[in-house]
């Protein structure tokens, strides 16, 4: 069996259109899909700020349950980013691991996602490509080590997402969700 390994899918400061590693189309279409309707509706709702407003989202970890984005379970950090020609879009950092009985992946340890979210707060300050992608592809193998995983997932929910180092204290949603959603802790 070959080791988890991270991949990333998005847009950098020094590259002029999407980058993409190791995260597979199955990931990406719903992926873009989602992102291209929530940029449109902050748009709509933020008029001129809106750009302003998504590059200070804070970088956010999530756990997607299969079927979510594609029929793998996924674990990572999203954050904000451009690319070089000034276009908004988020840069994720994703590993696909094996699903429990009800399709979610186990929960890495908070140290995963710190290194995570320090690569793509590098990949933001305009590291290229192949620096980012050397960053992305040495991260540890993202383990089950969390306790907190042990919290009570509701049958209906598909994705949690949170913010700093306590999943417990996240938010369930059913799909993909807002990023930019004020309740996440």
């Amino acid at each position: 069996m070959t080791r988890p390994m991270a991949g990333f899918h998005g847009k950098l400061p020094g590259v002029g259109d999407f980058v993409q590693r190791r995260v597979p189309g199955d990931f990406v279409e719903p992926w873009d899909r989602h992102w291209q309707m929530r940029l449109a509706a902050m748009a709509d709702r933020d008029g001129d700020d809106w750009r302003q407003r998504f590059l200070a989202i804070p970088a956010t970890r999530f756990a997607l349950a299969s079927h979510v984005c594609g029929p793998r379970a996924w674990v990572g950090v999203v954050a904000p980013s451009r690319d070089r020609a000034g276009r908004v879009y988020p840069l994720v950092i994703a590993a696909s691991l094996p699903s429990d009985a009800g399709g979610w992946p186990p929960l890495p340890g908070g140290m995963w996602f710190r290194m995570a979210e320090d690569a793509l707060r590098d990949a933001v300050g305009d590291v290229g490509p192949e620096a980012f992608d050397v960053a992305v592809s040495s991260l540890p193998e993202p383990s089950a080590t969390s306790a907190a995983w042990d919290t009570p997932r509701p049958d209906a929910m598909r994705a949690l997402v949170w913010r700093g180092d306590d999943p417990g204290a996240g938010v369930f949603t059913r799909g993909l969700p807002d990023f930019n959603e004020e309740s996440i802790a």
